[in-house]
């Protein structure tokens, strides 16, 4: 198997791996397990680091002592591994401090990907609340707003204003954001809902993972009113 990695100086990192068997033990049989050499192969393997004709130089990223704002400031870094490891390491310290840090950087950062790793380093910090939510949904960046929808679907049954924004954004100008509105309203048994499912229905009939995410969450012939649009 290979497997693909970006490094902190923006070097693309392959990863060409040689063993026999890729299992984890705990998910082989014990009988099978007992016939096979499981660390057949584990001196074989290249790594490959893929740079620009003329090089790039090497960095020491210093994020594991790095402070606060520094580390909220990565969440924004245009090199992902830069972000995931600042979202990883803020996740790890659990430090309160960090939490109105993330939510400023939600509410007022330039850069959607800042935004985006501040919504999901909010969750894994569990400080995410329906205002940080909403605030995600109303996002410019489509992005953002479709993960919102991921995260809002487990507040939904609690907040009356959660769903209204939800079912408002069936009508969002981006695809994706539709799609993802209509799984997140097929969690629920409301008439709002069955009418913010329709209205997809009859927008993206036409798309079909968007089609089946739709119907999967119609009950009971909800949607039979509007069958002849779609039809």
């Amino acid at each position: 198997p290979v497997s693909l990695a970006t490094g902190p100086e923006g070097a693309l990192y392959v990863v060409d791996m040689h063993r026999a068997v890729i299992e984890h033990p705990e998910w082989i049989p014990d009988a099978v397990e007992a016939t096979v050499d499981i660390r057949a192969g584990d001196d074989k393997g290249r790594i490959y680091r893929i740079v620009p004709r003329d090089g790039l130089p090497m960095v020491r990223p210093g994020l594991a002592t790095a402070d606060l704002p520094a580390l909220v400031d990565g969440l924004a870094h245009p090199n992902r591994w830069w972000r995931d490891t600042a979202q990883r390491i803020l996740v790890e310290r659990a430090d309160p401090a960090i939490v109105p840090l993330a939510i400023e950087l939600l509410r007022a950062g330039g850069i959607a990907r800042g935004r985006l790793h501040a919504l999901w380093t909010l969750r894994g910090l569990s400080a995410l609340g329906v205002d940080e939510i909403l605030t995600a949904l109303s996002d410019p960046e489509p992005g953002v707003r479709e993960n919102a929808l991921v995260l809002a679907e487990d507040h939904l049954q609690d907040s009356e204003t959660l769903r209204q924004t939800v079912m408002t954004m069936a009508d969002d100008p981006h695809a994706r954001v539709r799609m993802r509105v209509a799984l997140a309203l097929g969690g629920l048994d409301a008439p709002e809902a069955r009418a913010g499912l329709q209205a997809v229905l009859v927008r993206d009939a036409s798309h079909r993972w968007t089609r089946y995410a739709a119907l999967a969450g119609v009950r009971d012939g909800a949607a039979g009113a509007d069958r002849h649009r779609v039809e």
